[in-house]
């Protein structure tokens, strides 16, 4: 069973001026990829307006392949004169960072509240995408080659996103949380204050296989899980959602030292994402 999830990888060298490289996304457990060089994708951001976005709009910094040293000496010596690029889904949902993570890092260290983003729609991915063996995409390519791109960029714009959750949903996951707090035997106070600051993570196949508090383990169908759920769960709105690529509440996992992780709420949304072979992400309440 697939697994749909999205993080963009730097798997290029650069080379003089830092423009020459090329940036993968990959948008699946199977392996395909859309690839660029970002010398074409400055030049395709170019075409967009960069317009100043709230931080807590723009995605998770993933799979950046660099020695945290390195990371960090970048991040000391990068300025905001150019803006970041970034991709937005049919939803406007901003799913990847296309170049930029080291200012988007700076900026969140810094306690910006905004930044400059040229941001360009996933659709419009296919007209810098190279084929897998480097070559820019061309009409005269094989069929195969740019349907393959073309199905990768559709796939990407369909993938579901995640959230954190909103005020009202905040006040009635508060009772999870109360509901947690006594059976894991914890101060409530200090649960709430970690809830307060937990972070969106993706979750891993082996927490998800020992996670307590949920019925999401092993094999499940669609079927079977509407059969599970109750009948007062919207479970049409969870999949369609999950199948349409639209942007969707976190489930909230707690994390502690030496325990397997618990689910506090969300059972709904990990039972409907095994059954549609999804892996989510995941708000990680770490205490």
């Amino acid at each position: 069973m697939s697994e749909k999830h999205t993080e963009i990888y730097d798997v290029g060298t650069p080379r003089e001026g830092g423009m020459n490289h090329t940036i993968t996304v990959h948008a699946d457990s199977e392996d395909f990829h859309v690839c660029f060089l970002v010398e074409d994708l400055h030049a395709k951001a170019q075409q967009y307006p960069a317009i100043e976005v709230p931080l807590s709009e723009l995605p998770p910094i993933q799979g950046r392949n660099e020695d945290p040293l390195q990371t960090q000496k970048r991040v000391e010596r990068v300025t905001f004169e150019n803006p970041i690029i970034a991709f937005a889904d049919d939803n406007g949902f901003l799913f990847a960072i296309g170049d930029g993570t080291h200012r988007l890092q700076k900026a969140r260290e810094s306690n910006m509240n905004t930044i400059k983003v040229h941001i360009i729609p996933a659709r419009d991915m296919g007209d810098f995408s190279l084929d897998k063996d480097g070559e820019r995409n061309r009409k005269d390519l094989p069929f195969a080659v740019q349907h393959s791109t073309t199905a990768a960029i559709e796939k990407l714009v369909r993938t579901p996103r995640w959230r954190k959750l909103n005020e009202e949903e905040v006040v009635k996951e508060k009772y999870e949380l109360r509901r947690t707090a006594i059976h894991q035997e914890m101060d409530y106070a200090r649960l709430e204050r970690a809830f307060d600051h937990a972070e969106l993570e993706q979750l891993s196949d082996e927490d998800w296989s020992i996670m307590s508090n949920t019925a999401s383990h092993g094999e499940r169908t669609k079927d079977k899980v509407i059969a599970h759920i109750a009948t007062s769960r919207d479970h049409a709105k969870i999949f369609r959602g999950l199948e349409n690529g639209e942007v969707l509440p976190a489930p909230i996992v707690l994390f502690q030292e030496g325990e397997a992780p618990y689910l506090i709420g969300g059972n709904t949304r990990l039972l409907a994402c095994k059954a549609s072979g999804v892996r989510p992400q995941i708000l990680a309440v770490r205490v």
